[in-house]
């Protein structure tokens, strides 16, 4: 320290300089994501929502890999662009 402090600043405790660091803790939370993008996946003629849904739902699993990522696809929304 400074030889310039005040009388007994050296060793105050509310002194800046003499502040414990903050503490830091891991804090564990589950975490939702909107992700947006327009994409191409190829459906037979005719296919049907249940079809798209779950045609969505491996491409975005093939995206977020839970193995890969220790991500999981909780819910697809989409609108078809034609």
């Amino acid at each position: 320290m400074s030889n310039n402090l005040p009388l007994g600043a050296e060793n105050d405790p509310r002194a800046p300089w003499n502040e414990p660091e903050p503490k830091l803790i891991d804090v564990e939370v589950e975490l939702d994501i909107i992700v947006t993008r327009n994409v191409t996946v190829q459906m037979e003629e005719g296919f049907t929502s249940t079809e798209l849904d779950a045609t969505l739902i491996r491409y975005a699993e093939s995206k977020f890999s839970k193995e890969k990522n220790d991500w999981e696809v909780m819910d697809i929304d989409y609108e078809v662009l034609r």
